[in-house]
């Protein structure tokens, strides 16, 4: 049975202490003084875990040296393994990364902009009826015409001309509609995304932290000749 922490009989001093008693209140106040402290991430760490070898697959490992950089231990066990021509220096990571950080982020400001100032959304809506109008004209056009032509009042070859003329505006037309769909999607994805409204932030960031990383990069692969492969933890937005 469970005694209450009130109903305890404590007896002091009838065993011998295994620490002595001073050095005890000494290491709970050390204990109490780091307690709620956040521990620093060393620079070493930055990368911990993000960097991939793009041939295995395996965690690439940071050597300890003047200067630093990145292999995959795949190298040690299998000499001839493509792994081996992994040699990325930290510095040449750092720089490639931090720019393709800030050219996302420089290139949403300039896509938000962009749209903002020309209300693309709209556009595009408008356009996409304008299509959806002309599809329907051309298939009135085509019943038409080929009532006319059962009724006889234009040839054969005059159908058959108009026929293939409105067939190929119907297709221009469809073709039209299905892109300008595409487009719409895209700029109704960027528009709610609460992630590029994020990422804006990043255009003049100007060192790499862990936190930052973490928060942007899901994995980096990296393959021959330090090729790098950056696989964000938000969408790449590009323009056409």
């Amino acid at each position: 049975m469970k005694v209450p922490k009130e109903d305890w009989i404590v007896v002091k001093d009838t065993h011998e202490a295994v620490v002595p008693k001073d050095i005890f209140e000494e290491a709970q106040k050390v204990l109490r003084s780091c307690s709620g402290k956040t521990m620093r991430i060393k620079p070493s760490q930055r990368f911990r875990g993000l960097l991939k070898c793009g041939v295995c697959g395996k965690v690439l490992v940071r050597s300890v040296c003047k200067e630093p950089y990145f292999y995959c231990l795949t190298r040690r066990t299998v000499p001839d393994a493509l792994c081996g021509q992994i040699h990325l220096r930290e510095r040449d990571l750092e720089t490639a990364l931090l720019a393709s950080i800030q050219n996302q982020a420089r290139l949403l400001l300039e896509t938000e902009k962009e749209h903002e100032e020309e209300n693309f959304l709209d556009v595009v809506n408008k356009e996409i009826r304008d299509c959806q109008e002309a599809v329907s004209r051309c298939k009135a056009k085509q019943a038409a015409v080929f009532e006319d032509y059962a009724e006889g009042r234009i040839t054969r070859q005059e159908y058959l001309s108009s026929k293939r003329d409105m067939a190929r505006q119907q297709e221009e037309m469809t073709a039209m509609y299905t892109e300008l769909n595409v487009k719409r999607v895209k700029l109704q994805q960027m528009s709610g995304s609460l992630e590029k409204s994020d990422l804006g932030r990043y255009a003049c960031v100007s060192e790499l932290t862990r936190e930052l990383l973490v928060e942007l990069v899901k994995e980096i692969l990296v393959s021959g000749n330090d090729t790098l492969e950056i696989v964000w933890n938000f969408k790449e937005w590009m323009v056409d």
